[in-house]
């Protein structure tokens, strides 16, 4: 399988719609990766009495260990 751009195909700009579309999903999936994290440090900090910067620490590590 070639990875060369065939030269008969015509690029094709995508219309304003899709690309608010996919906009809108990129913020939906932002929200999704990034509010677990906020809340389990709320959580910490407020119900377990965790130091906030230490909470932070923890949301942190956890992050980069699951990439």
């Amino acid at each position: 399988m070639s990875t060369e751009a065939r030269s008969e195909r015509a690029p094709v700009r995508l219309s304003p719609r899709t690309i608010a579309l996919y906009a809108i999903g990129s913020l939906g999936t932002g929200g999704y990766a990034t509010l677990p994290g906020l809340v389990l440090t709320y959580f910490l900090t407020d119900n377990l009495g965790v130091a906030a910067l230490a909470a932070g620490l923890i949301v942190t590590a956890a992050k980069i260990w699951a990439c």
